[in-house]
């Protein structure tokens, strides 16, 4: 059974809305700093050494991260109908605690953009790292020897890391968007637009990680 954790001082303020298949990292993963005081990210997969076991492992990542980006790819529709119907759904959302919000779009935007570590694990030990940038850049480290069937892994890993940080880039930019629309219809003002948008976010992915379980309520 394959591992995927998201670590570093990023995680613990987007617990609320976990992408993809993606579980916070438990306290003690290293953070690194990347910077003007901005941590990496860091992704780390850790899989079997039974390649056929990892390759199903990460293709189930890989279906977790395609519904997530269906699901974007419906919230415009989806904030559309609620709105012609008066958006009850966004109006009962209450307000966040006072700068709660604002630091979880703080860190989603540095989740999309900055510096991501992304680390493949076989059986416990790191056979390969890559680190890239907003601008594409990638250093690539892999254990000398690695075989060519578990560097395609790690490169597996490398794509769900992506699309998930492609996911955080859409939702950063679908909660601006409509809560600039909101607040232009006069549905709420300022900030409070936001946390609205935000929260109907989250209840659309709610389920997404877990289809089979959500279908059985």
């Amino acid at each position: 059974m394959a591992v995927f954790e998201l670590g570093g001082a990023l995680a613990p303020a987007l617990s609320e809305l976990t992408i993809g298949p993606w579980t916070q990292a438990p306290p003690g993963i290293a953070a690194f700093d990347a910077g003007a005081g901005r941590p990496e990210s860091l992704w780390r997969v850790e899989l079997a050494r039974d390649v056929a076991a990892s390759r199903a492992a990460l293709a189930g990542g890989e279906r977790s991260i395609a519904r997530t980006h269906a699901v974007l790819d419906d919230a415009p529709r989806r904030l559309d109908r609620s709105l012609a119907a008066g958006a009850p759904d966004l109006s009962s959302f209450s307000a966040e605690e006072p700068g709660r919000l604002e630091q979880a779009l703080q860190h989603a935007g540095d989740l999309a953009r900055g510096r991501a570590r992304i680390e493949t694990h076989l059986a416990g030990a790191l056979v390969a790292r890559s680190i890239t940038t907003l601008s594409g850049d990638t250093e690539l480290w892999i254990v000398p020897g690695l075989s060519p069937a578990s560097a395609a892994l790690h490169a597996r890993s490398v794509g769900v890391a992506v699309r998930t940080r492609h996911a955080w880039a859409r939702i950063l930019a679908l909660v601006v968007a409509w809560g600039g629309r909101l607040a232009a219809l006069g549905m709420a003002a300022g900030l409070s637009a936001l946390p609205m948008v935000w929260r109907f976010l989250r209840d659309l992915l709610r389920d997404v990680r877990d289809p089979d379980d959500s279908a059985a309520r």
